[in-house]
């Protein structure tokens, strides 16, 4: 998907984070930030911080960073941010707010 749509498209964007979130799942963490590198920063600048993908990839960040040790506060901050701008019944808001009153 690189190759055609290039590292900037909304959908590999989207497609790497997936990726990084399946090997997080997997407890393959070190891996899964090397995968997730630059995404959420790019996601912001070629997206714009209120898109909804951008929402979807800081909290997969935010999941990331939360299984590496650093605390639930990036997840946190993700879910608030979803429910303003997508509102609290928006399918990816519901999904995060669930994983975060799992931790």
């Amino acid at each position: 998907m690189r190759e055609v749509l290039g590292d900037r498209h909304e959908f590999a964007l989207n497609s790497i984070a997936n990726f990084a979130d399946l090997l997080r799942e997997q407890g393959r963490l070190d891996e899964a930030l090397a995968t997730l590198g630059d995404v959420t920063a790019v996601a912001r600048e070629v997206l714009g911080a209120q898109h909804a993908r951008t929402l979807k990839i800081e909290a997969i960040a935010a999941r990331l960073a939360h299984a590496r040790g650093e605390g639930t506060a990036a997840l946190m901050a993700a879910v608030e941010r979803m429910e303003a701008v997508l509102g609290a019944e928006h399918q990816q808001t519901r999904k995060y707010a669930a994983a975060l009153a799992e931790l």
